[in-house]
């Protein structure tokens, strides 16, 4: 073979190998590079394999698409059975994967209106029996945006999350590049087309149907429709129109009762008003028909007009005469525009609704403006009619200034915003007169004159809502200038500053309704012991019976026990607030709050303590100096009690202690003595005393110790 046919051999198997010979493959994922599973020319994704003449290309468990050199994939080949293909050849591994893979239209928005070839590809992720789609998304301005895609599509994905935005509008479809559906297409209905301006509106002749001439987005179904605006009022048109107000699809979407909707050519003839029902009496005939004891069957009334429609309810007040019936049948009488002005006739428009015994009428007050507004007690606040005969009454705290406003719901609402969710409403009449909200702080509030000094329970009058509305409100009472000064936290004015100035001294409470009732002084209530130069004040009263503290408490104070020490180092015990003694020194002074606690004894006895028989202290049986005291046991150790010994037993045992640490046997067998010294047990009350010689005797002289002798 000529050197010339070997080169033309080569260049024929030049595109199978790589530099040096190497075997060339497609290297990517999906997961990382959509364009893996989706792009037919991917030749730039290709990449020596240099221990390799086969490539691989694999559906991986999570259906992303992955190519490559066949020895770097075979591990996950073998999972992937029968998704793995193998193939010899430069780039052999560039097809599309698996033949089955779906295809369709992929694109959003601009472009996106009518299917093009350029947006036609394989889907991203592998899914067997996969579909395409196509949705197209409507906004208040009537424009479009179309979504086509695939339905394996991750839920990320701007197309999926357009098919989802629209529900039941995404068309799905299967079959390869199926989702060519356009985005809309000319409305074939006509429907009557009018507002309540034209006179025909309220009854048009299914005739005088216009054509649509919107376009229809695609998996909508266009329809007429009728909207009643109320008091006879209605428009009528195409539902789908750009022009028609979004509320009103959303109304008729929801099958509210002001929309009808209809699919066949002029079918929105429906009436603009319904026929109502309404109750028909005069007082001047029938007596009942003011408070409507007895039942009033209701009555159809005639056709009316969207002026004039619905029931009334009339009540003069020259003549004292309720009448009431159906506003069409006022049509042609001056009655007619005293119902329509709404001041002595009220109209309403449902059926039976006439049947409401009284006009509203309801509190209307501002508790800025009168303080009684916060309880309504005693019909004492105004009331107003209200301007609609159906209306209720509402009570509201104020957004911002945070006062109570009272009134007709429709006037409150119109005037005030409400602090969220700070709005109550009731049907009945003058229904809104209760403390609002019935959790809001209600406090003793006064300032000045002897009522106010004393216990609030004597003083109803005083107990309010706070003026102003906080959650989390408290009740003070403070003692400014000897008067006792009571109201709420939250109020702005200079005695509430003094409370918040005067700290402890400014009693607060939320404990329940007017818990800032206690009296501006009373009688104390608590036992103390009391005492001062005795030597028995710096010990221990284990079970005292304290005199009750005489000195008046007053607002602010909280009265205790304490006990001290005096300049001249005396222990003083007693009430804080008596002015006679006192807490000498307050960083000398221990105070409670229970009767008689202030007991715990200041000076404890201390004395040595040992035993000669004990390791390391024999020098217990002739001198203790050279041992160091220790406190006796006990906080109550009394007068009586104190002192310290020195025992020795008649088996010769030397013990040094407290006195009230003896066992009652050894107590009454060796040192019940008076005087401070016997055979047996020395004793002393000064601190450490307990360190001179034990008694020589006591081991001869014991009683015990004779019959022992004698017997040996």
């Amino acid at each position: 073979m000529s050197g010339k046919s070997i080169y033309l051999l080569l260049l024929c198997f030049a595109p199978f190998f790589g530099v040096n010979g190497q075997t060339q493959c497609i290297i990517c994922s999906s997961r990382v590079n959509p364009e893996c599973a989706t792009t037919v020319d991917i030749s730039y994704l290709s990449a020596n394999c240099p221990n390799d003449n086969e490539c691989a290309t694999l559906i991986e468990s999570n259906r992303y698409t992955m190519r490559g050199c066949a020895s770097e994939v075979t591990n996950y080949c073998v999972n992937a059975v029968p998704l793995c293909s193998m193939c010899i050849g430069g780039n052999c591994n560039d097809r599309i994967f698996p033949l089955d893979r779906q295809i369709c239209y992929q694109c959003v928005g601009s472009g996106c209106e009518t299917p093009n070839e350029t947006n036609l590809r394989p889907c991203e992720i592998y899914q067997e029996n996969d579909g395409c789609f196509v949705a197209v998304e409507q906004t208040e301005g009537g424009s479009l945006t179309t979504y086509r895609g695939c339905t394996s599509d991750p839920v990320y994905s701007p197309a999926k999350q357009g098919c989802s935005a629209v529900g039941g509008y995404c068309i799905e479809c299967d079959g390869s590049g199926c989702n060519t559906a356009p985005q809309s297409t000319q409305s074939t209905l006509s429907c009557v087309q009018c507002d309540s301006d034209d006179d025909y509106c309220s009854s048009p002749p299914g005739e005088i149907a216009q054509p649509c001439t919107h376009e229809v987005p695609l998996g909508r179904t266009d329809q007429c429709y009728t909207y009643r605006l109320g008091q006879g009022r209605v428009e009528r048109g195409c539902l789908l129109d750009p022009a028609t107000p979004s509320e009103y699809i959303q109304d008729c979407a929801e099958d509210n009762e002001n929309c009808m909707v209809c699919s066949t050519p002029g079918c929105n003839i429906q009436p603009a008003i319904e026929p109502i029902q309404c109750i028909v009496c005069d007082e001047s005939q029938d007596p009942d028909c003011r408070d409507l004891l007895n039942h009033h069957q209701p009555q159809q009334c005639p056709p009316g007009t969207y002026d004039a429609h619905g029931c009334y309810r009339y009540e003069s007040n020259l003549e004292h005469n309720v009448i009431r019936g159906c506003v069409s049948d006022l049509i042609g009488t001056p009655r007619l525009n005293d119902c329509q002005m709404g001041g002595i006739c009220k109209i309403c428009d449902f059926d039976n609704c006439n049947s409401k015994v009284n006009f509203q009428e309801c509190y209307s007050c501002n508790s800025g403006v009168e303080t009684d507004c916060l309880r309504v007690q005693n019909n004492t606040r105004p009331t107003a009619i209200c301007h609609e005969y159906m209306d209720t009454c509402a009570q509201i705290i104020q957004d911002g200034t945070r006062l109570t406003i009272r009134g007709c719901t429709h006037e409150v609402d119109a005037i005030h915003t409400h602090l969220h969710p700070f709005r109550q409403t009731c049907n009945a009449n003058l229904c809104n007169s209760a403390i609002y909200p019935g959790f809001r702080a209600v406090c003793h509030q006064c300032a000045d004159g002897p009522g106010c000094d004393r216990n609030g329970t004597e003083t109803p009058e005083y107990l309010l809502p706070c003026r102003i509305f906080f959650q989390d409100d408290q009740c003070y009472s403070v003692l400014r200038n000897q008067q006792a000064v009571r109201g709420c936290i939250s109020d702005t004015d200079a005695n509430s500053a003094f409370c918040e100035a005067s700290g402890e001294l400014c009693e607060r409470c939320v404990e329940g309704q007017g818990c800032n009732f206690r009296p501006a002084s009373r009688p104390s209530n608590i036992n103390c012991v009391s005492c001062q130069g005795d030597p028995a004040c710096a010990w221990g009263f284990p079970n005292p019976t304290g005199p009750l503290c005489q000195e008046t408490v007053w607002m602010g104070q909280r009265e205790s026990c304490y006990v001290g020490v005096s300049p001249n180092d005396q222990v003083v015990r007693g009430c804080t607030l008596d002015p006679v003694l006192g807490c000498p020194q307050d960083h000398t002074c221990t105070h409670c709050y229970a009767n008689n606690c202030n007991n715990v004894a200041v000076t404890r006895q201390q004395c040595i303590h040992c035993r000669s028989n004990a390791p390391g202290q024999a020098s217990c049986a002739e001198s203790a100096e050279d041992l160091e005291p220790r406190a006796c046991s006990g906080d109550f150790q009394t007068f009586a009690s104190r002192g310290c010994y020195t025992m020795r037993k008649p088996n010769n045992i030397v013990i040094r202690g407290c006195i009230r640490d003896l066992s009652y046997d050894d107590y009454h067998n060796y040192c019940s003595f008076d005087e401070e010294e016997s055979d047996f047990c020395v004793k002393c009350l000064d601190h450490g005393c307990n360190v001179q010689p034990a008694p020589a005797k006591a081991a001869l002289n014991h009683p015990l110790t004779f019959i022992i002798a004698l017997i040996c």
